[in-house]
């Protein structure tokens, strides 16, 4: 009997910490910028250590960074192709689609969407990134979301642009 009930209660324990909020949280970064992101996303130091923004949901694979470049004299056409390069050499055989110019709240931006595969173990994974370089008055803002897998691309694709598309420069 106290087995059957222990296991009730870990059953329902269980279920409810899969539970995610609906909520979306804006995150204010060092008085730079703000990003939201969904309630079930959690601080991630771990990601990328130079990126000033890291968060994650690391049960359903879905993950946000923010890293800031000096603006030098780049224009963001130039600093786009400087930062996508690096993130292309780790994917096999990478697929760039949808590159368009865009604005993120009044500020310009260049889209790219990058699909391929990349190592996992001894297999590959199928990996994608929405990856958008935003020009701020100051500062180039590289904010990039990202799964795994093509089936949390279609589930998670919406909620990877609108994380995008939150950003605020202050």
């Amino acid at each position: 009997m106290k087995l059957s009930l222990l296991s009730i209660f870990l059953f329902i324990l269980s279920i409810q910490s899969c539970n995610y909020s609906n909520e979306w949280k804006e995150i204010s970064v060092e008085n730079n910028f703000s990003i939201s992101v969904p309630g079930f996303f959690k601080e991630d130091k771990g990601l990328r250590k130079d990126a000033s923004f890291q968060y994650a949901n690391r049960y359903r694979n879905i993950y946000a960074i923010v890293i800031e470049h000096d603006k030098s004299n780049k224009t963001l056409s130039e600093m786009d192709e400087s930062v996508i390069q690096p993130l292309l050499k780790y994917i096999d055989k990478p697929i760039v689609t949808d590159s368009i110019d865009t604005k993120v709240n009044g500020l310009n931006a260049r889209q790219n969407k990058v699909m391929g595969t990349m190592p996992s173990g001894d297999a590959t994974e199928f990996i994608y990134y929405n990856h958008v370089l935003i020009e701020g008055k100051k500062k180039f803002y590289e904010v990039c979301t990202w799964t795994r897998g093509p089936k949390r691309k279609d589930l998670y694709d919406a909620d990877l642009t609108r994380i995008i598309f939150s950003f605020k420069e202050k």
